[in-house]
């Protein structure tokens, strides 16, 4: 669930937004073929958004397993970014399928929006002070009437409410 929060750690001169949306399709089709292939329905949402002022740990785990010790590198992040994109994976669960929902700030990111990929509306999760842009590349099991009851859903979210009104002192 981390390992897109990761990609702004790599110095390359490839397009990071392209990079993480390539491998959230990816992602998503090995999801499917894993799926068929064991007769089992799993499903994910994955979010894709920026992550400013993220602080990133990386450290050893030591891990005792039948087999051994296994030790492997792990990464934490936190950042308020990392907890809206967890909000922004439970909406995009509204959705039958895996889908990949993405913020406006990182769909500007992307040199060209590839695919069937829809805009769903602001929405404002209680932890946000303002609202964001969402879009969504919807997996192949989503209807068009599951759409509109997403961006009917988003556009009942308390953009305005006085959660995100700060009171006068």
């Amino acid at each position: 669930d981390s390992a897109y929060g990761h990609f702004g750690l790599i110095s390359t001169e490839t397009n990071i937004f392209e990079l993480a949306l390539a491998t959230a399709r990816e992602f998503r089709a090995g999801l499917r073929s894993f799926s068929d292939i064991n007769q089992l329905e799993v499903e994910c949402g994955i979010a894709l958004h920026i992550a400013k002022n993220c602080v990133v740990d990386t450290h050893i785990v030591s891990l005792s397993t039948q087999m051994g010790a296994k030790i492997q590198k792990s990464f934490d992040t936190s950042s308020a970014d990392i907890d809206l994109l967890h909000h922004m994976e439970k909406v995009v669960h509204r959705l039958p399928g895996s889908n990949i929902v993405m913020s406006k700030d990182f769909v500007a990111g992307l040199y060209k929006l590839r695919g069937h990929v829809v805009p769903l509306g602001s929405w404002a999760p209680a932890t946000e002070s303002k609202p964001i842009e969402l879009f969504v590349l919807p997996s192949h099991s989503v209807q068009k009437e599951h759409i509109d009851n997403l961006q009917k859903f988003l556009s009942q979210s308390p953009t305005s409410s006085k959660a995100h009104v700060k009171k006068a002192a």
